[in-house]
């Protein structure tokens, strides 16, 4: 009698090297399937070379032929990739990574025949016509819906039948975890920082997300393909200001710097300044997307999955706490 090895369906991973990508990539696979991570490098997912019942496959251009090469047999799509700055403070990056790809992969779904796509976009993308940012998160998912009102099927030129692929679209509020570039970028400057912290935009509302909670998004998606909504507003269980989050993270860095709110134009001076400082720590385009508040103002999308929402307080101090020599030193006085 002969056995034949069961077939683990593929699901293909668009960014899957980065942050959200690698805890996506191993959960996943936790849960039955193989992943396929599309990158432009191979050496970017390294960190994911060992990881069983895995590829990666390399596309230097995600045109439609590059990427309907590249995805050819996966289940399902997810679309991670995204940028926080351009080199111009033109818009033009920012279409190039946001939305013409995602025009590009929508195309390559087609053509494969694959049945799902699942594209990570912004919380209130769509309420800014200043932030080139969340202007392109916004034309990508406009782009994603137009389809969804097309006919379900459509002949192609050598008659075959394409099916269109079901379309979810997925708005996390900020992201942070183990390795983000959110808390750890403050972290960073925190240490650095003179007695004085200015801050811009510090009166800005955020609802930040635990990334395994958006990977369970995600997760549950996949698995449930027949989901009756085309999106979902995802965030944490606590809404806080920008100021509010810079002092938590100080607090755990053992910095008693003072954390000081900047107006709009003193904000402005400070983007002006840091657009171009190495590494582009604060741009012109990110004070423009702070201007929109990342906070749910319908209901929690992780309610309508059975998601409980991940505190900040109990994942947070796990991985910045310990970076602080002084921090045993806070522990202590905060019980006393």
């Amino acid at each position: 009698m002969e056995y034949q090895a069961m077939v683990k369906p593929v699901i293909g991973i668009l960014g899957g090297s980065g942050f959200v990508g690698s805890y996506l990539s191993n959960e996943l696979i936790k849960n039955g399937y193989a992943v396929r991570i599309i990158t432009r490098k191979r050496e970017n997912a390294r960190h994911l070379w060992l990881l069983p019942q895995s590829e990666i496959k390399v596309t230097k251009t995600f045109t439609k032929k590059g990427l309907s090469q590249v995805l050819d047999g996966c289940v399902a799509v997810v679309n991670l990739i995204g940028v926080l700055n351009e080199k111009w403070d033109n818009g033009k990056g920012f279409k190039a990574v946001h939305t013409d790809i995602t025009e590009n992969l929508l195309e390559a779904c087609k053509r494969l025949d694959i049945p799902q796509l699942l594209q990570i976009t912004a919380l209130n993308a769509n309420k800014s016509e200043a932030s080139h940012y969340l202007k392109s998160k916004n034309a990508a998912e406009a782009i994603l819906l137009a389809s969804k009102v097309e006919k379900t099927t459509k002949a192609n030129q050598n008659g075959k039948i394409t099916s269109l692929p079901k379309v979810t679209i997925i708005r996390p509020s900020v992201i942070f975890g183990s390795r983000d570039s959110f808390t750890n970028r403050f972290h960073t400057l925190l240490k650095f920082s003179p007695p004085i912290f200015p801050l811009a935009m510090g009166h800005t509302r955020l609802q930040p997300i635990y990334v395994g909670d958006v990977v369970n998004t995600i997760l549950k998606i996949i698995q449930n393909p027949q989901v009756r909504q085309d999106a979902y507003d995802i965030a944490g269980p606590e809404i806080l200001t920008l100021k509010e989050i810079v002092e938590y993270i100080a607090k755990l860095a053992g910095c008693r710097t003072k954390i000081l709110p900047l107006g709009g134009g003193l904000s402005a001076i400070q983007a002006n300044i840091m657009q171009y400082c190495p590494g582009k720590p604060f741009s012109r385009d990110n004070l423009r997307s702070l201007k929109v508040e990342s906070i749910c103002t319908d209901e929690n999308g992780l309610s309508q999955l059975d998601i409980i929402p991940t505190s900040m307080d109990s994942i947070v101090p796990g991985y910045l706490a310990k970076k602080s020599s002084r921090f045993a030193y806070y522990k202590f006085r905060d019980r006393t």
